[in-house]
């Protein structure tokens, strides 16, 4: 018999009863950061959405609190790009200034 793609992809099977069951595992979180411009959304959220504060302890779901953790990681990431993009852009100005008074 040939071997399906869980099976080629190192899944095993488990029997219960006449049934085959796939033995499945999750794979470990990654730990996000979320940076000086991510707590500052967060602080922003708790003190201006506090349905959002509520609604979490309410639900009291880690995977909740995860996926807030990680938008607001992708919302630090997304801050600090801007934030070099404005650096490099300034200095790029006033690097051009000099020159043009030169």
């Amino acid at each position: 018999m040939a071997k399906s793609i869980f099976e080629r992809l190192s899944g095993e099977y488990e029997q219960q009863e006449d049934y085959l069951i796939p033995r499945l595992t999750v794979p470990a979180e990654e730990e996000h950061s979320i940076g000086i411009w991510g707590q500052q959304h967060l602080d922003y959220l708790k003190q201006c959405h506090k349905f959002l504060k509520d609604f979490t302890i309410r639900i009291a779901a880690d995977a909740i609190r995860c996926s807030l953790s990680l938008w607001t990681s992708r919302k630090s990431h997304f801050g600090k790009d801007v934030f070099f993009r404005q650096v490099k852009l300034n200095i790029f100005l006033s690097f051009v200034l000099i020159q043009c008074h030169v």
